[in-house]
């Protein structure tokens, strides 16, 4: 396979800044002698000290390089310390390489495919070698046949988000997330129905009826858990970046929406967000909750690896990570690579979520979408599982799942209520919660009301 000396360093950049690939990743991916040395010297200063080095100075590493042997006969026609010279200025040259250029979407897909077909090759190779070097006989053929098949799974696999797994015996394995690392809904109830908070590496779904108000929802705990301090990308498929805002700002503000947009003056929005953030107590001894980071962009059309990289890209720029990304919503996303259209929704939806999943894992932190209900839910007062026409795909790589539900009468009290569809581990399946909405400052309120599903209290 001919592969240019570019994509070698744009992989050994991937590779060094993903530490679980740079446990997968052997040297011998490397074709070119000196990408690979360098490489292999940086997994091992990462295995002996927990850490990759300064990828911009090889200065730390002067003493291992030059005692290096590879290095010293890098080329026969030269000395040692020629070799370890060429070497050092080689190396340079590669750790400068100009990453910040590549977009991260085009980063992403090239590393990634050079990364499984150099892992197909190298993990081929291996396991042929294996298989000449054995006298095979009737009586082993099944045993070396079954070794050839177990080296080659192994060297051909890659798994690009590794986990790592744990011990069951020890007893740092059976330590839940603690509170202080669960991510703050705002919503009393929607946080005991969630154990506390939204996990990181987790999935959570709302599910609604067109127009009832699923962005309403997305927005205010974007806001919440932003006003709590902690760090909310939103990507939006419909709404216009500043009429979000504005939802979220009514409320935070207690600026009358229909007088929002009047205020053309941004000195008068400076002094209310500062009032805010002076105001915003954490207790009685008047410490200051600093707001976290939270960025709208909208997406004229997006699959989730558009608006994952879109947030990644945001995020190296601001020098910060992300606590909660949300996707509004679900039902507008588009297939990554144009598999599936409009014909295949169940393919499509059950493929775009395991793609938010699996980048909630990846990047560690909390997403959360919205999902349209079928028509038989709409102004309805109940709801299940078999609300959404997709739910068998969707549903299974999805850790929580809430229904929104408002019928006229709901409406007319300005009342709104989450029933508990799906949660990991606690006592609220089925669960509903109530929450207040005062429509002229778009202000959705928890209002500390729950319901037992064993109740047969009104949902009003």
């Amino acid at each position: 396979m001919n592969i240019s000396a570019t994509l070698e360093i744009m992989t050994y950049h991937y590779v060094c800044s993903n530490t679980s690939l740079l446990e997968q990743v052997e040297p011998k991916i490397f074709i070119k002698p000196e990408i690979r040395i360098l490489y292999r010297l940086i997994r091992t200063f990462y295995k002996n000290y927990s850490v990759v080095p300064n990828l911009k100075s090889i200065e730390q590493m002067r003493e291992i390089i030059s005692e290096d042997g590879e290095v010293q006969s890098l080329s026969p026609t030269k000395n040692a310390e020629e070799n370890i010279k060429e070497f050092f200025a080689f190396a340079e040259i590669i750790n400068n390489h100009p990453m910040e250029n590549y977009e991260p979407v085009y980063l992403k897909n090239t590393v990634e495919a050079n990364l499984m077909c150099r892992k197909l090759e190298t993990g081929m190779q291996t396991a042929i070698d294996f298989y000449q070097k054995q006298e095979v006989t009737p009586a082993n053929v099944a045993g070396i046949v079954g070794q050839v098949h177990s080296i080659f799974m192994s060297g051909t696999t890659i798994n690009l988000y590794e986990e790592r797994p744990i011990d069951f015996w020890k007893g740092e394995s059976h330590i839940q997330t603690q509170a202080s690392d669960l991510i703050d809904t705002g919503w009393t109830n929607m946080n005991k129905m969630l154990n506390g908070g939204f996990e990181r590496k987790t999935l959570t779904h709302l599910w609604g009826a067109p127009n009832i108000g699923k962005s309403l929802f997305l927005g205010t705990i974007g806001k919440n858990v932003s006003v709590a301090g902690k760090n909310v990308f939103i990507g939006s498929l419909e709404m216009d970046t500043r009429k979000y805002a504005k939802r979220m700002g009514a409320a935070m503000m207690h600026i009358p929406i229909n007088e929002y947009s009047s205020q053309t003056d941004p000195r008068f929005f400076y002094e209310k967000l500062r009032n805010f953030r002076e105001n915003n107590r954490k207790n009685a001894l008047d410490d200051v909750i600093v707001p976290g980071a939270l960025f709208i962009q909208r997406f004229t059309h997006a699959s989730p690896a558009t608006i994952t990289a879109a947030a990644d890209k945001l995020a190296k720029e601001l020098g910060l990570s992300w606590d909660l990304v949300i996707y509004d919503y679900l039902g507008e996303l588009e297939s990554k690579d144009g598999a599936y259209g409009m014909d295949n929704m169940y393919a499509l939806h059950k493929t775009n979520n395991a793609e938010l999943f699996d980048h909630a894992v990846q990047y560690n932190w909390a997403g959360l979408t919205a999902h349209q209900v079928t028509a038989d839910f709409f102004d309805a007062q109940d709801m299940n599982m078999k609300a959404s026409a997709e739910s068998r795909g969707i549903s299974h790589r999805t850790d929580n799942i809430f229904g929104i539900l408002q019928d006229p009468v709901m409406f007319a009290a300005g009342k709104y209520f989450l029933k508990n569809l799906k949660a990991r581990d606690n006592e609220y399946k089925n669960h509903f919660m109530r929450l207040n909405i005062d429509w002229k400052h778009m202000d959705l309120t928890d209002d500390n009301f729950m319901v037992k599903p064993s109740d047969n209290t009104m949902l009003v």
